[in-house]
Order: C-alpha cells, then structure tokens, then sequence
C-alpha cells in the first residue's frame, strides 16, 4: 500500500475565489499521499476564441479551462489517469424538484423547513423561485399553457430569434426532449433530466477533449452504473438531512474521510469566472456585433439585457447570476465558433 501511495497524487485548483487546496490537503496528509496546488491565473484575453480557432469547434468553458492546469500539471509529473468526482452531486445531491414532492404529499411543514435551510445556503435561488419550484410542476399541463399565453412566455428561449426557431422546429424539438418516463417522484425525474440534458452531454464531452489534449485519461466513479441505480434508488429523505445534502454519501465516506471534509457544504462552481472569460472576450461588445445576429439565429438586444443583469446580479452578490451566466456563456461559445468558421458558413443557413 505504501508503494502504490507514491504514484498518487492529489491536485487543486486555489485562488480567484476557487481555494480548494485545503480540502484536498487534508484527505491528502490522512492517506499519506502528496498535495499540489495548482494556481488559478487569469485567462489570456482572446484566449477562448483562439482555441475555438484551433479546435473548429467551440471553446471550453472559462471556469472549466482553469482545469485545463490541473491536467497539465498532472501530465508533466507523468501522471495518465485522473479520477473526477463528477455525478455524486447528481445522484446523491437534491433536486429543487424535492419542493414540489413535498408540497403534492402535503408535507408542508417539511417543505417550510426544507426552505429555511436552504435560505442560508450562499446559491439559495431566492424565494420566488422556490415558490415556483413547488408549485408549477404540479400545475396540469393544459394550465401551464394558459400560463404561458397569459404571460407571454413561449417553450423557447426569448433570446432565439422567433423566425429561427420556427424554421428549426425548435420548441417541438424541446418538447420532445422532456419526456414524461414514470419516475416516482418529481425529484427524480428533475435527477434523470439534468443528468441527461445537452448541458451535461456538452459538459462531459469537453471534458474528454480536455483530457485527451493532456494525455490524461479521466475516471468517474459516480458513473458506474450500479452507483447511478444505488443514488437514484436513495429516499429523497436520505439524501438531504439536516440541511446538508448527500447525507448518504457523507455518512459512507466518513471513515475515510477527515470530518472537516466530511462535513463540508461550500461547492464553489466558480461561475464568475465566466463573466471575467467573457470580458476577455470583450465583454458586452461581444454581445454588439454578433455573427449569430446576421445569421438570424438570436435576438442581440435580449442577450444584451441578460448580459447587463447578470453583471449587476453579479456585483451585488446575488446567487442568481449564475444561470444568466451559464445562458450568456453557450451563447457566446458558439458566437466563437461562428467567427472562427465564418468562411464555411452560409448567411442564409
């Protein structure tokens, strides 16, 4: 055991707002095995479009490019296989979708709990959010499409161009995508769907370019199939206790694991990092003068208000920038695509 402990290492990213070499630090000193920080730098600007040049394809995300050290790091001291921990949140996490379970069986005062707690949290989406969490997955769907009329909110994103969408079939394609499977709860149906989703797809993928572009080979050990059957499988009960989530995954890691990290609740996602990638970029400018606007597939002046919200959300400390920024940023990746493949597209496609 010993011996093998010395080919393996422990590999974090710190600063910028992403200091997690604490963590791995003390699981690291618990087995013995070496720690190394891998600082976070600020990208170069212009350095996403340029890779989106290299690659004829879109960039990877700026707060995930930051890993792209991590990697390398590990490739230079002739490491070739890396373990992620991608899908514990997905399996052995909660879903918001667990607001809307709790309020059909009646549970109310779970559900006032439930609320309490997750108002401290620092990613609490806020309470009107929340309210429709509960409520709008039970709305019968004939409902929800008054709704919408009433509201003027369509199945597609209102920054798509409208002419574009209908060309595409774009909201039946949607609608295909949200099948209704007989999962038991709302929970696991949201679980299911998030995992499932183009994002996650999209996200996974890049991630296996990243890897190999390393020379690094990445292992999920949450995707083992019967670990996703096991999580899924999890009472929503078990899975969220005491306003901690992963309940179940703590209190099976425990043994192994310092309490410290055990009992952790922070997650940073580093989601800012996207707004300082898309300033690199150039920032609202980018959003001005859009090659995704003359090919008629968005609508610039909604891109522009969710740009200029999520700047302000951002500066104030409001937790909701974060799906605005995630809405920019795909934009934003295929407006790189885009000018770097200008030639090989059509103004009428």
């Amino acid at each position: 055991m010993r011996a093998a402990r010395r080919h393996v290492s422990a590999f974090s990213l710190v600063g910028e707002g992403i200091d997690e070499g604490i963590y791995p630090a003390q699981v690291a000193a618990r087995w013995g095995v070496e720690a190394t920080n891998v600082a976070v730098a600020p990208l170069a600007p212009g350095a996403l479009a340029e890779e989106a040049r290299l690659l004829a394809d879109v960039p990877n995300t700026p707060n995930a490019a930051y890993t792209d050290r991590l990697r390398q790091a590990a490739s230079t001291r002739g490491l070739h296989v890396m373990l992620n921990g991608g899908g514990a949140d997905d399996w052995f996490g909660i879903s918001r979708a667990s607001y809307a379970d709790l309020l059909k069986h009646l549970r109310v005062a779970m559900l006032a709990h439930r609320w309490r707690r997750d108002a401290r949290e620092e990613g609490f989406m806020g309470w009107p959010a929340a309210a429709k969490a509960a409520i709008w997955p039970l709305v019968p769907g004939p409902l929800q499409a008054v709704a919408r009329l009433l509201l003027r909110r369509g199945r597609t994103p209102p920054w798509i161009d409208r002419r574009f969408a209908a060309r595409v079939q774009l909201r039946e394609r949607l609608e295909r995508h949200h099948l209704r499977l007989p999962y038991s709860s709302h929970e696991r149906y949201d679980t299911w769907h998030q995992a499932f989703s183009g994002a996650a797809v999209d996200h996974y993928e890049q991630f296996e370019r990243s890897s190999a572009r390393a020379g690094i080979d990445t292992w999920f050990p949450f995707f083992d199939r019967r670990v996703i059957e096991f999580g899924l499988s999890v009472p929503a009960d078990l899975r969220w206790h005491d306003g901690r989530p992963k309940h179940v995954l703590r209190r099976a890691m425990a043994p192994y694991l310092p309490q410290s990290v055990a009992d952790r609740r922070t997650n940073p996602a580093g989601t800012h990092l996207i707004l300082r990638g898309l300033d690199g970029e150039g920032g609202r400018a980018l959003f001005e003068q859009m090659r995704l606007a003359e090919l008629g597939w968005v609508d610039p002046m909604a891109l522009l208000q969710r740009f200029d919200r999520a700047q302000a959300l951002c500066a104030a400390g409001d937790p909701r920038y974060h799906w605005l920024a995630m809405t920019l940023w795909h934009v934003a990746a295929i407006e790189l695509w885009a000018r770097a493949m200008r030639r090989e597209l059509c103004l009428n496609s």
